[in-house]
């Protein structure tokens, strides 16, 4: 079907519209409530006349751009590997507005408003992308920024973080309705009050969550300590800068509590981020192997931790990478450390001193960051990667084979 350039422009402003607002609803814009409207514009655009490979590709481009924007930091390990990732991650737009045109167009479902179809094509899609494909990527998902109101993030105990995007694409499938004006045969008053009836119950259910017991006040009263460090240390954490990065992370770690105690701010526990303190774990026997063959850090690391969280006085939660069977491996002058397994790894420090710290070791190791899925089974194809795209990183990581 011949189609003009006024249709062009418009699905191109449509898919312009819909890439500026899951870009501006993220961090560090932080425009959360424009999810409640984002999928709006991937709807009018899905539904246009035009050929669906000129509506995929009017999709795909603006949101190469968001997810560049989204995933910058990887530039600062893979600088060849920004581009694809995005490319990949942008991909799933166009996939979403098929899903939403087929079900739409369909015989058995064309009296079905959006409010209903968007949720449904939406959510499936996520959950393949979250779960499933590359053995799951979920990050900036639709019902994500949810959390900036807690009241409506908490149905995520109900199925996990992929069934918060029910939310925003009901109340943006009511918009495409309102939009596009496809609401069946009750009008308009069929999706405005199922649009409603969503939101007053998911509110309600989360009201009476953060009110039951065992949350809220009546829980334990947490310090998180999260820090803003460069992306590059994963391949350049020089030794100088890892021992001024954590005595900085000590001392504001201190500081904060002494804030908070001052205020009379209950402190039950003290956490800080995933693989924060650097070194080769509070393991006693890997300690030893660093002291005895003289290198760095020796047991500097773990005595930080120690004295701090004898300052504080409550338990330290704290990550770390972790080995078992590390060992010095061949002569003098090529010596080299070797281990068995290695793990990214939290540790409990709660006054017995790191010899008998609890530890978790991390199961679900992240996708591309930690492990390259599929490829990672063949060694040889993964070294070759990461010399072509992100030369210094190694994904070397063993998984946790249970929680504890």
């Amino acid at each position: 079907m011949p189609v003009g350039r006024n249709e062009l422009f418009r699905v191109a402003s449509a898919s312009l519209l819909h890439a500026a607002m899951m870009l501006a609803a993220f961090p560090p814009f932080g425009l959360w409530w424009l999810i409640f409207l984002a999928p709006a514009p991937l709807v009018r655009a899905a539904m246009s006349p035009l050929r669906f490979r000129w509506t995929a590709t009017l999709l795909f481009l603006p949101m190469v751009g968001t997810w560049l924007v989204h995933q910058w930091w990887v530039s600062a390990v893979s600088g060849a590997g920004l581009v694809p990732m995005a490319a990949y991650l942008a991909a799933w737009t166009p996939l979403i507005a098929g899903v939403i045109r087929r079900i739409a167009r369909s015989p058995r479902f064309d009296a079905w408003p959006f409010v209903f179809i968007v949720p449904i094509a939406w959510t499936g899609i996520e959950f393949l992308r979250a779960t499933i494909v590359f053995e799951g990527y979920p990050w900036y998902l639709l019902g994500q920024p949810l959390v900036e109101w807690l009241p409506l993030a908490q149905v995520a105990d109900l199925g996990g973080v992929t069934i918060l995007a029910i939310l925003p694409a009901v109340t943006g499938g009511l918009a495409a309705d309102l939009l596009v004006h496809r609401s069946g045969g009750g009008g308009r008053r069929i999706p405005i009050t199922f649009a409603i009836a969503v939101f007053v119950a998911w509110s309600i259910y989360g009201q009476s969550r953060l009110r039951s017991p065992g949350t809220g006040r009546s829980g334990p009263s947490i310090l998180a300590i999260q820090t803003d460090l460069p992306q590059s240390n994963k391949v350049a954490w020089t030794p100088e800068q890892q021992w001024q990065d954590a005595v900085s992370f000590a001392r504001g770690t201190i500081a904060a509590h002494t804030e908070a105690t001052r205020d009379s701010r209950p402190v039950d526990l003290v956490a800080w981020p995933e693989t924060m303190l650097p070194g080769v774990g509070l393991e006693p026997e890997s300690t030893r192997v660093m002291i005895d063959a003289g290198w760095w850090p020796g047991d500097r690391f773990v005595e930080l931790a120690e004295e701090m969280q004898g300052m504080l006085g409550v338990p330290l939660l704290l990550g770390s990478g972790s080995f078992e069977g590390l060992r010095v491996d061949g002569d003098a002058g090529q010596a080299r450390l070797a281990w068995d397994r290695r793990f990214n790894s939290v540790y409990l420090l709660d006054g017995d001193g790191a010899a008998k710290a609890s530890r978790y070791d991390k199961v679900f190791l992240t996708p591309f960051g930690e492990r390259m899925p599929y490829i990672s089974a063949w060694p040889w194809l993964e070294r070759q990667l990461l010399d072509l795209g992100a030369r210094g990183m190694s994904f070397d990581l063993n998984a946790g084979e249970e929680p504890s």
